[in-house]
């Protein structure tokens, strides 16, 4: 009588295994970058929105009603602080409140006023966020120029 051996040995389970682990630890390596490399993108974007909100509302202001200079003055406006979290913080000395988004948990949003000659103002804003633990920033500027008249064609 013949006997027939069949299956697999340990040794060929072994290697099949080491093979597959070879194979497919880059594979995941690679997906666990493109997560974290997406998530860093959303956030950039969430930090650009947030940003440009606040210099739209900025351009919709007249001159006269802009935030009076920066942080010598007191007139930073920050999250830290409270005051461009809630979404309707009134601009000083003006009445006029500006309406924003409500921030993710991470963010802050920081405005900052500063002259620029007599007819210009520089306006900062700074939107601060944490990702996986490191800190992240983003700055927009934008020159407001009083009376500005733009030529016709």
């Amino acid at each position: 009588m013949r006997r027939l051996d069949s299956g697999l040995t340990f040794v060929e389970i072994l290697m099949a295994v080491v093979v597959l682990s070879v194979l497919l630890v880059p594979l995941v390596t690679l997906m666990t970058t493109g997560f974290r490399d997406t998530q860093a993108t959303i956030d950039e974007v969430q930090g650009a929105n947030l940003a440009g909100e606040l210099v739209e509302q900025l351009d919709a202001l007249p001159f006269s009603a802009l935030p009076p200079e920066g942080p010598a003055s007191g007139v930073t406006l920050s999250t830290q602080s409270g005051s461009l979290a809630d979404g309707a913080e009134t601009v000083p000395g003006s009445g006029f409140r500006f309406h924003l988004s409500a921030l993710p948990p991470t963010f802050s949003r920081e405005l900052s006023v500063r002259r620029v000659g007599s007819t210009r103002r520089e306006a900062v804003v700074t939107i601060r966020w944490t990702l996986n633990g490191f800190p992240r920033a983003l700055t927009m500027k934008r020159v407001l120029v009083k009376d500005a008249i733009l030529p016709t064609m």
